[in-house]
C-alpha cells in the first residue's frame, strides 16, 4: 500500500533498534511457536542486520520512523520467520504456524497505509520500506513452496520481479523513471501475495497448491509488464 508525502520530519535515528528491540521477545515467541530454534538458526544477527540497514537509510533521509513504519517492521520480522523456516527445513511448509504468521503479514500490510494516513506520518521512507517489505514477502513464502516441494523453483519469479525490474532501471534509464499511483499496481501485488499465502494452507494438498502459485506469478508478471511497457511508451 502506498505512503508518500513530502513531509519531512526530524527524529532520532535510534528509533528503529529500540522499536526493534521491543518487538524482539514477540518475534522469537514465533519463532518458537513455529518450531524453530530462533538463535540456532541465526534469527539474531538477521534482526540486527534490517535494524542497522533500516537505521542507516532513516537517517540519511531523516524522517520520522511513526507507527506504521513499526507495523511494517512487524511484517519484516515475520518475513525473517518465513525465510528462517524456509533456509532451515523445518517445520514443513504445511505448518499451521507458519500459515498463521504468513496471514499475520497480509493482514498487517492491509492497515499499515491507512495508520499512516490516519496519524499523518507517511514519508517516501515508509512508502519505499512498505513496498521492499512486500517483495522480500513475496520472495520468502514462494522459497518456503519451492522448498518444501509445494511448487517448482518457478514460484520464484514472483518475489524476484521487483529487483530485476531496479536492475534493469539501472541498465537502462528509462526504465528507472518514477511511475505514477496504480491502483492496478496495488491490487496485482495484494492479490499475488493472498494466492501465495492461500498456497500454505496446510488442508491443501500439494498439487493444488500449484493453481493459486502459478497464478500468482501470471499476475505479476502482467503487472510488472504493463509498467514496462508505460514507461517505453513515456519515452
Amino acid at each position: 500500500m502506498r505512503r508518500e508525502s513530502k513531509r519531512i520530519v526530524q527524529d532520532p535515528g535510534l528509533r528503529p533498534v529500540v522499536v526493534g528491540l521491543l518487538l524482539s521477545w514477540p518475534l522469537f515467541s514465533l519463532a518458537r511457536l513455529a518450531g524453530i530454534d530462533p538463535v540456532a538458526s541465526g534469527l539474531p544477527w538477521l534482526s540486527a542486520l534490517a535494524a542497522i540497514g533500516l537505521v542507516f537509510r532513516q537517517s540519511a533521509e531523516n524522517i520520522a520512523f511513526g507507527p506504521a513504519n513499526g507495523l511494517t517492521l512487524v511484517r519484516l520480522g515475520c518475513v525473517l520467520l518465513l525465510v528462517v523456516a524456509a533456509a532451515t527445513g523445518t517445520p514443513s511448509a504445511g505448518s499451521w504456524s507458519l500459515f498463521g504468521i504468513a496471514v499475520l503479514a497480509l493482514l498487517l500490510d492491509a492497515v499499515d497505509g491507512r495508520i499512516a494516513r490516519r496519524f499523518h506520518c507517511t514519508s517516501r521512507f515508509g512508502a519505499r520500506f512498505d513496498l521492499e517489505t512486500d517483495a522480500a514477502f513475496l520472495f520468502a513464502v514462494g522459497l518456503l513452496l519451492w522448498t518444501s516441494g509445494r511448487t517448482g523453483c518457478w514460484v520464484l519469479v514472483a518475489g524476484s520481479l521487483r529487483p530485476l525490474f531496479l536492475v534493469a532501471g539501472r541498465l537502462y534509464a528509462p526504465l528507472a523513471a518514477p511511475l505514477p499511483p496504480s491502483r492496478r499496481r496495488a491490487l496485482a501485488c495484494g492479490l499475488a501475495a493472498t494466492l501465495l499465502t492461500a498456497a500454505l494452507l496446510p488442508s491443501l494438498a500439494i498439487p493444488a497448491a500449484v493453481l493459486p502459485a502459478g497464478l500468482a506469478v501470471l499476475i505479476l508478471l502482467w503487472s510488472f509488464a504493463v509498467d514496462s511497457l508505460l514507461l517505453l511508451v513515456r519515452r
